[in-house]
């Protein structure tokens, strides 16, 4: 049997569902009545901003999964990380770094077979000795080799042993890379590529400079989405070609600008173990080595050497797969619908400012001091796109393209200059 309590408090929330269904009703009826009393070609006017904007949102995110030129420059962003936000891996412990940058070897290099000299390598043996190591602990998290094994051979013998032992290790991943006309090129040893993903990404021509990392490369995933999704035991789907990309209910980025922190410039990497040093010195003991990789992910790579131009300065390859992952760690990649829905409401308020010429009536209601109206006047939607994005940069760590809404508003202003719209 019911309680008395119980019985009043079913009646009282019975009253509020009544209450809330009559003033949702109610406004309904005062929108429709409100919608019912504009004009015609008002009506027409504000259709014609919804769905432009709805349209326009649709088209940024398929243009940011596509490797596309945002034709943005990232200073902006840089210049607002470093005033306002803090390096956002600055409390990961979940990794921690080896460095080859000081381990070489020199070994044959061959042009159409022919000997034309010699090239310095990533030490196979030193590689091989931490891989025997981490092995034998077994307690890592995962480890991401960032060293080619594809056209320069090392010494024969270390290397056999070196693909054996990969070949059998559990959460590992060497990297492999395309050639010049993106065709795969293939390891030396076959064993190898199922342990193996492209750590590629796109540069901007024009500032040769780092751009956009798609977390699917030749239908394959890359090797930040799959160290994500072992380690996470989540997974993301490339639909459409490429064009929608989902991990459950969520809709992701695919091929994003990735954030990156300003500690990331090779100068200032989190100072990562020199290779052959640490083994001989700070990790000679396994259970020290054990100590510090237990439930960590293990990277590495040539920190110094292997760089590229970023918008936060001169950066490694393995630092941009690291980062990458940490994108798809945080969850970063996911799209927040309340992101979508006031980035509509944004546009909706753009076009029906330019379809209307809203902006300098509101300027006027806003200040009467011919001072600050001219002030406002310099104020485009090109402004208040570049404020958002930085605003969404800041608040998710997410870099959104200006691109389409910015040549959208130009189009919709060329119609309104034509009386099409």
């Amino acid at each position: 049997m019911k309680s008395k309590k119980n019985t009043v408090l079913v009646k009282q929330v019975g009253n509020w569902a009544v209450i809330i269904k009559k003033q949702l009703g109610l406004l309904w009826v005062s929108m429709k009545s409100k919608w019912n009393q504009l004009k015609p070609h008002n009506q027409k006017k504000w259709a014609f901003a919804a769905l432009s904007s709805l349209l326009i949102v649709v088209l940024s995110y398929l243009w940011s999964n596509k490797p596309l030129p945002f034709f943005d420059r990232l200073d902006g962003y840089y210049l607002t990380q470093r005033l306002i936000l803090d390096d956002f891996d600055k409390d990961d412990v979940e990794s921690v770094f080896f460095s080859t940058e000081v381990d070489k070897e020199l070994v044959s290099y061959f042009d159409d077979k022919i000997k034309v000299g010699n090239i310095a390598i990533s030490s196979r043996k030193q590689i091989l000795r931490l891989l025997q190591m981490a092995d034998s602990c077994g307690n890592y998290k995962y480890i991401f080799v960032d060293i080619l094994f594809d056209d320069i051979q090392g010494d024969s013998a270390t290397e056999a042993e070196l693909f054996s032992l990969i070949s059998k290790m559990d959460r590992i991943c060497v990297v492999k890379r395309l050639d010049d006309q993106r065709n795969p090129i293939p390891l030396r040893d076959s064993r190898l590529e199922k342990k193996s993903a492209y750590n590629e990404y796109y540069l901007n021509n024009m500032w040769s400079d780092f751009r956009h990392y798609p977390f699917f490369i030749k239908n394959e995933k890359s090797v930040p989405l799959r160290m994500y999704e072992e380690t996470d035991s989540v997974r993301m789907k490339k639909l459409l070609g490429g064009l929608l990309y989902i991990q459950g209910s969520n809709i992701c980025f695919g091929c994003p600008i990735i954030r990156l922190s300003s500690s990331m410039e090779k100068s200032k990497f989190k100072k990562p173990y020199l290779l052959g040093f640490s083994l001989d010195n700070e990790f000679s003991d396994l259970e020290d080595l054990r100590s510090e990789i237990r439930n960590k992910v293990v990277w590495i790579g040539d920190f110094q050497n292997d760089v590229h131009n970023t918008y936060v300065g001169t950066v490694s390859g393995t630092a941009l797969a690291y980062s990458a992952y940490l994108t798809l760690h945080q969850n970063r990649h996911i799209i927040r619908w309340w992101q979508v829905f006031l980035e509509f409401l944004l546009y909706m308020f753009i076009v029906v400012a330019l379809l209307f010429s809203w902006w300098p009536q509101l300027v006027e209601r806003l200040t009467s001091s011919p001072f600050l109206q001219w002030v406002f006047s310099f104020i485009s939607y090109g402004i208040v796109l570049t404020i958002w994005s930085l605003l969404l940069f800041v608040t998710t760590g997410t870099i959104w393209n200006t691109f389409i809404p910015s040549i959208s508003f130009a189009f919709i202003r060329f119609l309104k200059n034509k009386n099409v719209v």
